[in-house]
């Protein structure tokens, strides 16, 4: 009777349909209460375990979130009050005020929300089987109507599969291509009126499932509930027995899983091999250049391992790990510039358990004696306004910090257009990093710098975030300038080394120290009119984001000129100077930020006094 409850509770839940019911009134119930009529079209195709003349029912206690406006915390619950399993059935709850289409969401989820627009709900990446159907509160239903008359229409789709082995405890569904199976979802309606799943956070592309009992039942039908997706690369079940035999079934073409849609593979663990103890790994030598770069070490394993670094080694940083144990996994390492003699570290392999082994790869790095250091300077953009008065207080924090950190850190003052020192680049480069209001700091490319009243903790915050950038993204270029000016127009060579053959962008600015303007002034309270302004932006020599440009080989440098940059009337030549930096991409590395700035970062900068020359910054 049990069994039958629970087949009865994921059918009336999760059956779609395909029309919209008829558009007909309800009568209200009394004041504060509303009531909806909730129905499933028995001719879809569902999925689902029917009853055999094909009905599918809704059962005592069901519960829907309804919303008609904005609203979290699961909006509204609705709760049926039939008392025996029906195939339509009434929901009551309190009245909605607004007006506009219901939305309406199964199973109710305390921690879902209407924006608007969208309805959002999760979609658990650990979920539980129950034979021949789905667990309670999985399949996720959704509908839209104007009426008290609400047709459920599915939202997801899945595999579903069973298994011959009576032993298996446990069964995993992986897409190899890393999409989406399940996470936090967006959901909106089409014009079909079909619910459609728009994004999905917090994405999971590995699912587990264990048995309300002990082991999956053979021959019964289980259920992966997923978001509906391509799988580029197909994917795999990874069948897990009592005994830690583990077995894969793979189907590596591309899979499209479709909105109410299944992929079945019944009797799927039928003719695999069982294996158990199984640890391979590849390769067992690896070789890195003076340069440094990234290296790979790919392991299966059967059970549980870890891969360590030597703890004595400081040039081996892990970067990250993609993949499944049982599929193959990769661990990705980044090997650092070495400016010294030829070198040996180990990257150990190991099994655990009582009986758990250890294998080493060997890492072996080139002389690179012959090579150089590069000095690295982070810099610090701080975007303001001639007219905002908490502006002050971050300029005095960056003073601060650049008396910290002296040459480590370099600090450029980008007034907003509508300030009386406007910079023709601030607004560009104010929607790049998502600027919401001035002051904003933002240093390397990747932080947002609070503005606080004390200025030493930003300053410190400052200094933590180069020691950051430093020890997570060691600098690969290296920036020399040298520039002439006559008659008010100069001329700007700039040389950038680059360790590595990749992409990057350089960026080039005309600054100006010395400024003395009104300012709008919260610290000592009104307007000091005889504030100075340093470092401030005065002209772009090349375009707001940067000039792209890639190198071929490791070790090159690559050369740029630019000419005719007219000097705007007014500025101080003696006291200007060039600003220059350079980003370059996060690749495989990890990626750190406030926010999601775009795919690059910044690893170097320089500025040079106008109508000077300095090399780039290579130590012997």
């Amino acid at each position: 009777m049990k069994k039958l409850e629970i087949l009865l509770a994921a059918a009336a839940a999760l059956l779609a349909c395909s029309v919209e019911p008829a558009a007909e009134r309800n009568p209200l119930p009394q004041a504060g209460e509303i009531c909806f009529e909730a129905g499933f079209d028995t001719d879809s195709e569902t999925r689902t375990v029917r009853q055999s003349d094909g009905k599918v029912f809704w059962l005592p206690g069901n519960e829907l979130s309804l919303f008609r406006a904005a609203a979290g915390d699961g909006g509204n619950r609705f709760v049926t009050d039939i008392t025996a399993p029906a195939a339509s059935a009434s929901f009551k709850g309190e009245s909605l005020s607004g007006s506009g289409y219901y939305h309406a969401l199964y199973p109710y989820d305390p921690a879902s929300r209407f924006d608007g627009t969208s309805l959002h709900t999760t979609l658990p990446a650990v979920q539980e089987g129950v034979a021949g159907t789905f667990a309670d509160n999985l399949f996720i239903s959704a509908a839209r109507t104007r009426t008290q008359a609400m047709s459920f229409k599915h939202v997801c789709g899945g595999v579903k599969f069973s298994v011959e082995d009576e032993d298996i405890r446990r069964v995993s569904l992986i897409a190899p291509g890393g999409e989406a199976l399940a996470g936090d979802l967006s959901i909106s309606f089409s014009t079909s009126k079909n619910p459609e799943v728009t994004a999905v956070s917090n994405p999971a592309s590995i699912l587990v499932m264990e048995p309300e009992d002990d082991a999956f039942e053979p021959g019964e039908a289980y259920h992966f509930v997923t978001v509906p997706a391509t799988l580029s690369q197909g994917f795999s079940l990874v069948f897990e027995r009592w005994d830690d035999a583990v077995a894969v079934k793979t189907v590596s073409s591309p899979v499209t899983i479709n909105r109410a849609g299944f992929r079945t593979l019944m009797n799927a663990d039928a003719g695999l091999e069982w294996v158990r103890d199984v640890l391979e790994f590849s390769p067992e030598e690896v070789n890195v250049t003076a340069y440094g770069g990234k290296f790979s070490i790919e392991v299966r394993s059967s059970g549980d391992y870890h891969v360590d670094v030597d703890p004595t080694c400081d040039w081996i940083v892990p970067v990250k790990v993609e993949g499944v144990p049982i599929l193959g996994a990769k661990h990705t390492f980044k090997a650092l510039r070495n400016t010294g003699e030829a070198r040996m570290a180990v990257v150990t392999v190991c099994s655990t358990g009582d009986s758990g082994n250890c294998f080493p790869v060997l890492v072996f790095q080139e002389d690179g004696s012959d090579l150089r250091g590069i000095v690295h300077h982070s810099l610090g953009m701080r975007f303001t306004a001639t007219w905002c008065g908490w502006c002050p207080y971050m300029n005095e924090a960056f003073h601060k910090a650049k008396e910290m950190l002296d040459d480590r850190f370099e600090v450029v003052n980008l007034h907003a257009g509508s300030s009386s020192l406007a910079f023709s680049a601030t607004d560009v480069l104010a929607d790049q990093y998502k600027v919401q209001g001035y002051p904003t700091g933002i240093v390397d490319g990747r932080i947002d710098i609070d503005n606080l009243q004390d200025t030493q903790l930003v300053a410190e915050r400052v200094a933590a975030v180069v020691d950051e950038t430093e020890k997570n993204y060691p600098v690969v270029t290296a920036i020399g300038l040298s520039s002439t000016v006559s008659d008010g127009v100069a001329q700007v060579r700039a040389e950038v080394f680059a360790t590595f053959p990749e992409d990057y962008i350089l960026t080039v600015f005309l600054l100006e120290s010395g400024v003395v303007a009104t300012q709008t002034n919260n610290m000592p309270g009104g307007t000091t009119t005889g504030y100075v302004h340093d470092n401030i932006g005065r002209v772009a020599v090349t375009p707001a984001l940067g000039q792209a440009f890639s190198t071929t080989a490791g070790g090159e440098t690559k050369v740029f000129t630019f000419n005719d940059i007219a000097i705007p009337d007014g500025c101080n030549i003696a006291n200007m100077s060039v600003l220059a930096y350079v980003q370059r991409k996060y690749g495989e590395q990890p990626v750190i930020r406030s926010a999601d700035y775009g795919d690059w970062y910044i690893d170097n900068c320089r500025i040079v006094p106008l109508g000077t020359t300095a090399a780039p910054e290579i130590t012997p």
